[in-house]
């Protein structure tokens, strides 16, 4: 653990956050500033190569563990989202309700967090389910240079964050494959999985909180989708469902959406939600 870290801040945090950086990039740089937004409520385990932990040194907020504990064994020598998952259930103290992974270059609206927390704990869903529940949403990218900003896709999430109970359900069951976080698919297959699990609850949060990916639009997702196929190679057709319309539940401002979905078998599978609102 090389930040330097403050205990007490590590024992205030309710959420735990484990994220990949790879390297000191000006996007990575922009992640590790808005750690401190959070004001110690959220602490963030980054895994990452010695080199770039100094980078993290001084900021309470942090903790910066040497991600070769995280590769994937064979051809794929990077970050196992699994293992840094694991890492952060073991990392957590009894405060912690909630932990989640998320990729490196986006960025969480402090207040949107925890709002929507605050109403999915009112909501009692996770409680409802038999093992647990996860939220994420769609990212807004952003323009370096212009500022232009696009909602991504429905299937652009590059985030959950498990209650407790959800993601010791998800790491006994051992369900996920040997994803890499940051690269392609993990979280289209990881919502696709979910949301048609029985006992899970899947909670679609865009509309409540607020994810940016800052980035350079010219260059599109070229590197992403080129420099490496091992997420694609283990994504089964559970991705194809990945969309945040496929969520169980939505979030908005005050009310939480049940999505009714009915699902046909073609020759691939489809859905279709309607959704009517439940106030809470």
């Amino acid at each position: 653990l090389s930040s330097g870290y403050d205990i007490a801040f590590l024992d205030k945090a309710e959420v735990i956050l484990v994220t990949a950086i790879p390297d000191r990039s000006i996007n990575y740089q922009k992640t590790v500033s808005h750690f401190r937004e959070f004001q110690g409520l959220v602490h963030f385990l980054v895994v990452a190569p010695q080199k770039v932990c100094p980078m993290l040194r001084g900021n309470i907020y942090a903790t910066c563990v040497d991600e070769m504990y995280f590769l994937n064994k064979g051809e794929n020598r990077h970050p196992s989202i699994t293992m840094m998952l694991k890492a952060a259930r073991n990392f957590a103290s009894p405060n912690v309700n909630w932990i989640g992974v998320m990729n490196g270059d986006i960025l969480l609206d402090s207040y949107g967090l925890f709002q929507t927390i605050e109403h999915i704990a009112d909501s009692n869903i996770c409680e409802d389910s038999t093992a647990g529940c996860v939220f994420t949403g769609q990212r807004y990218d952003i323009d370096w240079n212009t500022r232009e900003t696009k909602l991504h896709s429905e299937y652009g999430m590059d985030y959950f964050i498990f209650n407790t109970a959800g993601l010791d359900y998800v790491l006994q069951d051992e369900v996920i494959p040997p994803f890499t976080v940051g690269l392609v698919r993990w979280d289209s297959w990881l919502m696709g999985y979910l949301s048609l699990h029985e006992k899970f609850h899947t909670i679609d949060a865009s509309h409540s909180l607020r994810v940016e990916h800052w980035m350079d639009m010219k260059k599109l997702y070229v590197s992403k989708r080129n420099s490496n196929l091992w997420n694609i190679k283990h994504a089964d057709i559970n991705y194809r469902l990945g969309r945040t319309d496929n969520a169980n539940f939505r979030v908005n401002a005050k009310t939480i959406h049940l999505l009714l979905c009915h699902v046909r078998i073609l020759d691939v599978f489809v859905i279709y939600c309607q959704g009517w609102f439940q106030e809470i």
